[in-house]
């Protein structure tokens, strides 16, 4: 999941990864280490108790958008690949004047889904909208609550940034 992203950016060195990993994995935790000490990527890790699965999904992810210091929030899943060359660039390429009130901080993105084109599980979100909410999300439906808010105030976008998700 990683390394399609890491393959298909302009400049992956841009990108932070923040990775949750359960305290009882310890192989994944080995895995994400060595990538760290290898690679040129900037990987942060947030080991926690497992918790309840999907049901705490938000709770998770509150606490990785809190980690980043990034000024995008990108929704990624371990059964994901990214397909498009340069999505990195396309991303930072948004046209502002397309944005709520001339507002591009209070903005999302949404990413077609390759087998599920009418899904919008895949987002790219401001972290200015994280900070002005305090969370992302408060139910394990994320992407689509998060979707919904800023869809009804005129702030969200598609963009050509194609996404497969393994598991439709």
């Amino acid at each position: 999941a990683i390394n399609s992203l890491a393959l298909l950016a302009f400049n992956r060195k841009c990108s932070e990864f923040v990775i949750m990993v359960d305290t009882d994995d310890p192989d994944t935790l080995r895995a994400i280490r060595q990538v760290m000490l290898d690679g040129d990527l900037n990987i942060s890790i947030v080991n926690t108790p497992r918790g309840d699965g999907y049901h705490g999904i938000h709770h998770f992810y509150n606490e990785m958008a809190a980690q980043a210091q990034g000024d995008w929030l990108f929704l990624w899943n371990e059964d994901a690949r990214m397909m498009v060359m340069h999505w990195d660039q396309m991303v930072e390429g948004l046209d502002a004047a397309r944005v709520w009130h001339n507002n591009d901080d209070v903005c999302l993105l949404f990413c077609p889904v390759y087998n599920d084109p009418t899904s919008t599980e895949f987002v790219f979100v401001r972290r200015t909208v994280f900070d002005i909410l305090g969370h992302l999300y408060h139910q394990p439906q994320v992407d689509n609550w998060l979707y919904s808010v800023l869809n009804t105030i005129g702030s969200a976008y598609q963009v050509p940034v194609v996404v497969c998700h393994l598991d439709k």
